[in-house]
């Protein structure tokens, strides 16, 4: 069981220091030909788009709506002080949510009304919900009034993910271009995995003995042996192995009146079953244990948060199981959207997405500028509600060099001036994108023209100078 607590702490670190789950930004920002995977039938301005290998698209997204980490990691509060406070703001079923997506390849093509894509993504996430009642209780101790003799866990959801995407997309244009259809299926291989499949405890802390009633189980699945470190890395294994999934992005876009278009979205509905590498540990029944060593009281005895966990899973007799299989759901994603261009250079969009993960559900609300001001380059605001936090203003830009596209986004402008760290997103990537013929909005022929020619006034002497000469 320790390897399962040591196997999810070093996959957060790994994750946190890699450079989402909300995608408000890019749904609408559609001068980025590879943006569509958030929309399948997203409008797509390119007869062809190859990604630049490794750089495409970078994306790293960390959120904790729950409390200011500015506050908590600042210099005002030591360290009892920022536990304290992180305490007083956290509620049950408050997460940290850390994700990365690489784009290892991606290629676009047009083909009559139809447009292709296909590409890998390697993709990491780590939902880690705060376990209140054991932070309180390594903090306080049993005899505290904040833990008052007892500890309650139930469904929290915890867990850490890792595989990579190979995915193979179509959409089709209609009605002359006002209706879009599109889908995507997508072959999963699973990397790492661990995750708490049930985490049912209720405990009685008395004085003398601590008595556990207990429902858990945990999973760990890995493309590679992780219990012998000695076997080496196979990388068939890791690309191609026994951890096998798949699943699938749904979308529409219709043009219900000039410039008025609405759309909806549903991605990653799909799952991966774990069969190599796989490690279960359970838990199941009742348990006494003397913890007198952490019965101090109020005024707290220390973080002894290391030693707590360590003597309490062992307290729980975990069962340790290998060679069973499990199934795991990715978070899915359903994305309604509308937007109306007032001019071909300035629309403007709302968006409402829909993360569902486990039988939780997170909200995100959105509205939007798209500035398309120039076929060369694009500029994007917005404002969002993600889970609850309302201070996220994001921005983001391309710009189209001839074939090179370069282009950098994020949900939360704050991120730059370090005063908000509750949510930061940040988007990048580089591709060699060439326009279709039919750009929504533009004849490329006289953009070009304009581009090459601007027109030259003409000053007053020399229409003095013609008058004279007439």
């Amino acid at each position: 069981m320790k390897k399962l607590v040591y196997t999810s702490a070093l996959s957060i670190i790994v994750a946190a220091g890699a450079v989402a789950q909300s995608n408000i930004t890019q749904y609408n920002f559609d001068r980025v030909g590879n943006f569509m995977l958030a929309n399948p039938a997203a409008y797509q301005p390119y007869r062809a788009v190859v990604g630049v290998p490794g750089i495409s698209a970078l994306a790293t997204t960390v959120h904790n709506p729950s409390f200011d980490l500015n506050v908590a990691l600042g210099p005002d509060l030591d360290g009892q002080e920022s536990v304290d406070y992180i305490l007083d703001n956290i509620q049950q079923g408050d997460r940290l949510l850390i994700g990365q997506s690489i784009d290892l390849m991606y290629v676009g093509f047009r083909t009559g009304n139809g447009f292709w894509s296909l590409g890998v993504q390697s993709k990491t996430y780590v939902n880690f919900e705060y376990p209140i009642d054991f932070i309180e209780l390594a903090v306080y101790g049993s005899a505290s009034d904040q833990v008052g003799g007892t500890l309650n866990m139930k469904d929290n959801f915890t867990e850490v993910n890792s595989y990579i995407n190979y995915h193979l997309g179509y959409q089709h244009e209609l009605m002359d271009g006002r209706l879009r259809v599109g889908g995507r299926f997508k072959w999963l291989q699973g990397v790492g995995h661990a995750s708490l499949a049930k985490s049912d405890l209720d405990a009685t802390l008395n004085s003398d003995e601590w008595t556990f009633n207990t429902d858990i189980e945990a999973n760990i699945g890995a493309a590679i042996d992780y219990q012998n470190t000695g076997a080496g890395l196979d990388p068939m294994g890791v690309l191609f192995g026994d951890n096998r999934g798949w699943a699938f992005d749904l979308g529409v876009s219709y043009e219900i009146l000039p410039r008025l278009e609405i759309s909806a979205a549903a991605t990653d509905i799909g799952s991966i079953t774990w069969k190599s590498n796989t490690t279960t540990y359970r838990s199941k029944g009742e348990f006494t244990w003397d913890g007198a060593d952490y019965n101090y009281g109020s005024e707290g005895g220390g973080i002894n948060g290391d030693s707590l966990l360590n003597d309490i899973i062992e307290a729980l007799e975990f069962q340790e199981t290998t060679g069973e299989t499990f199934t795991t759901s990715l978070p899915s994603n359903y994305t309604i959207g509308v937007r109306y261009d007032i001019t071909r250079k300035h629309g403007f969009a709302g968006t409402y997405q829909m993360n569902q993960w486990r039988g939780r559900t997170y909200q995100n609300f959105g509205v939007s500028y798209i500035g398309n001001w120039s076929k060369w380059f694009s500029f994007y605001a917005s404002y969002a509600l993600i889970e609850g936090d309302n201070t996220n203003i994001g921005v983001g830009f391309s710009a189209n060099l001839g074939p090179i596209q370069l282009y950098i986004m994020t949900d939360d402008i704050y991120l730059a001036t370090g005063e908000n760290l509750n949510h930061a997103n940040f988007r990048f990537g580089m591709n060699i994108a060439l326009y279709r013929k039919d750009l929504r909005g533009y004849d490329l022929e006289i953009e070009e023209v304009e581009v090459a020619s601007p027109p030259v006034q003409e000053n007053s002497d020399n229409s003095e100078s013609q008058e004279n000469n007439d």
